[in-house]
């Protein structure tokens, strides 16, 4: 099907698992190619679970510096971005 020989093809598949840096196993016998699943471990879904949230909360910080997110709050003090207050009484 790749319009090679059996060698050529096989050669050319070694290099593409390699190229590619897949986790996987060639059985020349069976003429399959064994693909591995590659889990993240424990430790590396915590580190990208933290460094995602540390994203997220440094932009809802940023947003907040700036005036409000959205304009919810108006930021510390409740004052709006021209400096006069909003809202009840006096």
């Amino acid at each position: 099907k790749l319009n090679m020989d059996r060698d050529a093809a096989e050669h050319w598949i070694v290099n593409l698992v390699r190229n590619a840096k897949l986790d996987a196993k060639i059985d020349s016998e069976a003429n399959q190619v064994l693909m591995g699943v590659n889990v993240p471990s424990v430790y590396e879904q915590i580190v990208d679970a933290t460094k995602g949230l540390m994203i997220r909360t440094n932009a809802l910080a940023s947003g907040y510096e700036r005036g409000g997110a959205g304009g919810v709050g108006g930021g510390i003090g409740g004052g709006s971005r021209d400096g006069t207050r909003r809202g009840r009484g006096g």
